[in-house]
């Protein structure tokens, strides 16, 4: 029954009849039995006022409520309440608020700037196949930030960085291995440059062996070694560096040789660490 302003009708079509009919709603389930209030529409539609500047971009078009209508939140041209299941591409231009839970399954494509404003929560695995690719000039980075005692991001699980990492101090949190219900927290060492060490103790032949790959990972004109006597007095000093690979201590009062070691240096496959940029 119609009456001014209001239609009433179980289903109503807006297309062409000629040369055929396009009523997609026919090949649903229901067929041409419509649901109670079918609308089918062949498109484009247009709801509010789109910013669809000389062409219809989608079959549905949809923008800012026209007067004297007024929503109750005017910023809005599409509310849901319920799920929604995108089956293809979707691209958002502009502000994007997510409040809840957010599951993406399949490829998700990032191109420009992605604020994150508030807490983030990753439980279980973060597997990442393929590239990732910044097309923002100068933005090389990924910078987490926070202005409150609580964390800002929450990551579980193993997380691989391809590139540098960098923060404002570094630290661990372990359960407490003697006592039960606390934590352990320690520091990371920091210094000028990208440094690796061995350590352990070297007797009898004088001689440290340093790892193979030492040879291809660190420059050897940055070695150090600092030796520590064991049991008993002894005149240590570091006779010499054979090409990075090992190192040969002698005692000078001619006795026997029985210390630990520490040995540092700097690694050369990657720039060095430029301290006051």
């Amino acid at each position: 029954m119609a009456s001014a302003g209001e239609l009433s009708t179980g289903k109503l079509y807006v297309g062409p009849e000629i040369p055929a009919r396009l009523d997609q709603s026919a090949l649903t389930l229901n067929g041409e039995n419509p649901f109670a209030g079918t609308l089918a529409v062949c498109g484009p539609a247009f709801f509010g006022a789109p910013t669809n500047f000389g062409f219809a971009r989608a079959a549905v078009n949809i923008g800012p409520a026209l007067p004297p209508f007024v929503p109750g939140i005017p910023s809005l041209g599409l509310d849901v309440t319920a799920g929604t299941q995108h089956t293809g591409y979707m691209n958002n231009l502009g502000l994007s608020n997510f409040f809840g839970m957010s599951n993406k399954l399949g490829i998700l494509n990032k191109i420009g700037i992605n604020n994150a404003l508030g807490l983030s929560n990753r439980i279980g695995y973060n597997v990442a196949v393929g590239g990732e690719t910044n097309t923002q000039p100068n933005q090389d980075d990924v910078c987490v930030a926070k202005t409150s005692a609580a964390p800002l991001y929450t990551h579980y699980g193993d997380m691989h960085v391809n590139g540098s990492f960098s923060a404002d101090s570094k630290a661990f949190e372990i359960e407490h291995p003697s006592k039960p219900g606390k934590k352990l927290y320690h520091g990371s060492l920091e210094g000028p440059e990208h440094g690796v060490y061995v350590r352990g103790r070297v007797t009898t032949d004088g001689i440290i062996e340093l790892p193979d790959y030492w040879k291809d990972l660190v420059d050897p004109a940055t070695i150090t070694v600092q030796l520590t006597a064991s049991r008993f007095y002894q005149e240590l000093f570091v006779d010499r560096i054979e090409w990075g690979q090992r190192v040969i201590v002698r005692n000078s009062s001619g006795g026997a040789i029985d210390a630990y070691y520490l040995v540092q240096a700097e690694r050369k496959d990657i720039p060095k660490l430029e301290v006051e940029p």
